[in-house]
């Protein structure tokens, strides 16, 4: 650890000090304008067609593939996540690699950590521990090992978010698992100790998660993958996606995911609540909805959807897809 902390000192963060640096006014405004216009750029390059289909995809090419997805069981489909994930992550490392010739693993390890987390939580999440080892996973292996020591607990959960949309529509790589919690203020000490070891988790935000019925992280140290708990209360939607959780046996263990209308539902609260500009949760509903179909549970979407607020977004998925 001794050159990532020596680097930690040279850049002016240790365990999470911050050192921001500040900007003039113009400065400022001339970088909302480049990501302005870089917004622009990506939403003109994913264009798509009527039905969600990319511009640069036939309507029959597109048929060809949903159809293809149809056709794979939801524990494929997650196999398919891990690959390409793993892929993904392999080909960071190399470029990594490419770009610090010098770096030895340790220290290409937590230049990986600062391209997933930032640099700020990359040094809390390297300064709380002494070694880190530098085997690479993939965000199924870690949900299934998350999984084992929730099951131990007793504490029920489900996977939701981009693993969730991957079983139900279009697998894509990720660094990200999402899962609900029926956590209580019981088990926070005893999930802590079982995640400590592997994971930087802080025990403090866990404890004011369980309280304010909010979320916490856990971020996977060999592999820099972070896990976002989100603690399920009394609402009602909660305890309907608990209770609809889909069972999925994979090779490594059973994964419980949430179904494809609440993924669906919950896909468009964030695309809402991310002011409606994020082309890859909208592209993510629109997979779920034309690979899944007529299995869709349409009286369902639109019961939630009224009680959720996305009621004219999800009619605008539905329109595309008739």
């Amino acid at each position: 650890m001794s050159n990532i902390r020596a680097y930690l000192a040279r850049i002016g963060r240790r365990g999470g000090i911050k050192s921001r640096r500040t900007l003039e006014p113009d400065v400022a405004r001339r970088m909302v304008e480049i990501r302005e216009a870089r917004r622009v750029a990506r939403r003109a390059s994913t264009a798509t067609q009527p039905g969600g289909a990319p511009a640069d995809t036939s309507i029959t090419a597109l048929a060809v593939h949903d159809a293809l997805l149809r056709r794979a069981s939801p524990a494929e489909k997650l196999a398919q996540v891990a690959r390409l994930s793993r892929t993904v992550d392999q080909l960071s490392v190399a470029g990594l690699r490419q770009r610090h010739p010098t770096a030895d693993g340790e220290m290409i390890a937590y230049r990986r950590a600062e391209l997933r987390l930032g640099r700020e939580l990359a040094a809390r999440v390297y300064g709380a521990r002494d070694e880190v080892p530098n085997e690479l996973h993939d965000p199924v292996a870690i949900a299934l090992d998350i999984a084992a020591r929730l099951d131990q607990l007793r504490v029920e959960w489900l996977i939701g978010g981009s693993l969730a949309s991957s079983v139900h529509g279009e697998p894509r790589a990720t660094q990200d698992v999402d899962m609900v919690v029926a956590l209580h203020r019981r088990h926070v000490k005893p999930l802590w100790e079982a995640l400590r070891r592997d994971y930087y988790v802080d025990v403090d935000e866990m404890r004011s998660a369980v309280r304010t019925l909010a979320s916490f992280n856990a971020i996977h140290f060999a592999s820099a993958i972070k896990v976002d708990f989100f603690v399920a209360g009394a609402d009602p939607f909660e305890t309907e996606r608990l209770a609809t959780r889909q069972r999925i046996e994979t090779p490594g263990g059973v994964i419980y995911v949430d179904t494809a209308e609440n993924t669906l539902l919950r896909k468009l609260e964030w695309y809402r609540r991310g002011g409606e500009t994020s082309e890859r949760q909208w592209r993510d509903v629109q997979a779920i909805a034309r690979i899944q179909g007529d299995r869709l549970d349409r009286d369902r979407l639109r019961l939630w959807a009224d009680r959720l607020g996305v009621m004219d977004l999800l009619q605008r998925i539905l329109v595309q897809r008739d």
